[in-house]
């Protein structure tokens, strides 16, 4: 039985994630599967908020009691 070499992820794009050899891997583990990796809106989203304000849980913001109230 020949072994498996672990894959070493060293950059990702849309639905695909690639090795440090390059080689192309469609990524259906890590959750993107619904956006991809580096969403043009994900990644500008994210960014806006982190550069607003990026809190760990059990503090107050006006962005997490806007979100709470939807729930």
């Amino acid at each position: 039985m020949a072994a498996i070499k672990e894959m070493k992820i060293s950059k990702a794009s849309k639905q695909y994630a690639f090795d440090e050899d390059g080689v192309e891997y469609l990524d259906c583990f890590n959750g993107t599967a619904h956006v991809g990796h580096c969403h043009p809106q994900v990644v500008s989203a994210g960014s806006i908020q982190m550069a607003t304000v990026s809190t760990a849980q059990g503090f107050k913001s006006d962005l997490l009691e806007k979100v709470s109230s939807l729930l």
